[in-house]
Parts: structure tokens; sequence; C-alpha cells
């Protein structure tokens, strides 16, 4: 599994937590 940082870049949808958006 990438890093939470990875999934930020290569799915921001995909994060654990919901985005600052």
């Amino acid at each position: 599994m990438d890093s939470p940082k990875q999934l930020q870049g290569r799915f921001p949808w995909r994060h654990p937590k919901p985005a600052p958006l």
C-alpha cells in the first residue's frame, strides 16, 4: 500500500480523512 502522502497525490478521494476542501 502506498503511503498516505502518496495516496493524497494519486487518490485524494481515497484519503482516509475528509479533504479540507
